[in-house]
């Protein structure tokens, strides 16, 4: 009998307790955050953003290996003619010899005796010559002015 007697008991309970309501009061302070949820799916990739500004220049590279020898080109005209070169005179055999004044400097003198080396100085003649003593005769270089 208890069981039927809790039972009428709620049901009074739910039917007469909204008849006894007084004023709605002031809402109460809002409550803590709860725990956040589990993550939802990922979205779908968006549309390509537009190309960025080009980047600055890189620095230069290392120099290649050299390359091959190219053919050899084709000989050239043949060029004018040179000036004269310098041309040279030996004198020897004499004790005393000159250069020819007006066409020859010279150069070089020394004195040597027959199957020897020089023996002497040679004295020089002016303006173009030069002599040597005893049986020793002069060797003289002379050159085309």
């Amino acid at each position: 009998m208890k069981f039927p007697a809790v039972i009428i008991f709620c049901a009074a309970a739910v039917l007469l307790g909204g008849c006894f309501e007084g004023k709605q009061g002031p809402p109460g302070p809002a409550g803590k955050d709860g725990a956040p949820g589990i993550a939802g799916i990922a979205g779908k990739d968006g549309a390509p953003g537009k190309d960025g500004a080009p980047g600055k220049d890189g620095a230069p590279g290392k120099d290649g290996a050299a390359g091959k020898d190219g053919t050899p080109g084709k000989d050239g005209a043949p060029g004018a003619p040179g000036k004269d070169g310098t041309s040279f005179r030996v004198l020897s055999g004499k004790s005393q010899d000159t250069c020819d004044i007006d066409a020859e400097i010279m150069i070089a003198a020394y004195c040597r005796a027959p199957g020897s080396e020089v023996t002497q100085v040679p004295v020089i003649v002016p303006p173009n010559g030069a002599r040597c003593g005893g049986d020793a005769h002069v060797v003289m270089t002379c050159a085309k002015k």
